[in-house]
This record gives C-alpha cells, sequence and structure tokens, in this order.
C-alpha cells in the first residue's frame, strides 16, 4: 500500500468486467474498493484525508512490489 495517501483525482482504475466492488465498516466513513472476483483490496479513500486515496500498489500493472521498500507502521493505533 502507498505510505501516503495522493489526490483521488490522479487514478485511472481499468475495471473491464465491472468487478469493483465497495465496502464500508466501523464508522462508515472511508471507501474501501475491492475485486469481487479475488478479494484482493484495490485502494480506499481516506476518512483523515477526504478525496486522497491510498493505493495497494500490487495492483499497478509493471510495479514489483517485491523491488519497493518496506515501511512498518501500526495500523490498531490510527
Amino acid at each position: 500500500m502507498t505510505a501516503d495517501p495522493f489526490p483521488l483525482t490522479g487514478l485511472s482504475v481499468s475495471d473491464p468486467n465491472d468487478q469493483l466492488r465497495e465496502y464500508q465498516f466501523a464508522q462508515h466513513k472511508a471507501n474501501h474498493r475491492f475485486c469481487a472476483t479475488c478479494g484482493i483490496y484495490v485502494f480506499h479513500e481516506t476518512f483523515r484525508f477526504p478525496g486522497m486515496i491510498c493505493l495497494n500498489l500490487a495492483c499497478i500493472d509493471g510495479v514489483d512490489v517485491r523491488e519497493l521498500p518496506v515501511e512498518w507502521f501500526n495500523g490498531s493505533a490510527l
């Protein structure tokens, strides 16, 4: 996942089979997108930064996530 959110306007989504779905949990304020076929998390619009998204980089054509640096964080402390 991207370490920092970036503007939703910078995202172009290719969904030729109409498989992208949305879910919300907890306070129902962040919109999470996933593939209806395989269940992979694709991206979410952040609650803390409206209009911004965090993206699963493994879903980007041409990106090898095994080559990227890893940044660990405590998600339960958000």
